[in-house]
């Protein structure tokens, strides 16, 4: 858990950390918001549920070619077991032609529903999230 992050700043500081583990080009955070608490049944009181929204430039593998993202991360604070739940949903807005993903996902642009879409599949996700063993947190 990152105790020294506010609640408030969690949303950007892994965001940014998702970046950097993706080692992306570039990074963009659109927006970052709380999300109602039913949005996450399975939380318990106290618990923090965040969303980040943005892009970023990511290659496949070793590929030199970056391809476009977008990057959909829920935040799921936890301090009654003192972690962070990160969920994240990514999917292609452009394709690289040098990409090694080129091949089998095609270039180019993806039409303009892919961010939506994606957006809702974590939404979705995170709708049905069920924890079996709070022990795993090592409480």
């Amino acid at each position: 858990r990152a105790d020294a992050v506010a609640d408030a700043d969690a949303p950007p500081f892994f965001f940014a950390d998702l970046a950097a583990h993706n080692e992306a080009a570039w990074s963009r955070l659109d927006g970052a918001q709380a999300l109602p608490a039913a949005s996450v049944p399975c939380l318990p009181a106290g618990a923090a549920a965040l969303l980040a929204s943005g892009a970023m430039g990511v290659a496949k593998g070793r590929s030199p070619a970056h391809n476009d993202v977008c990057v959909h991360l829920a935040v799921l604070r936890l301090p009654a077991v003192s972690s962070d739940l990160l969920v994240s949903v990514t999917a292609a807005t452009r394709v690289d032609a040098a990409s090694a993903a080129a091949a089998r996902a095609g270039v180019g642009e993806r039409g303009g529903g892919v961010v939506e879409e994606s957006r809702q599949l974590l939404l979705d996700v995170l709708g049905s999230l069920e924890v079996r063993d709070w022990g795993l947190f090592g409480g």
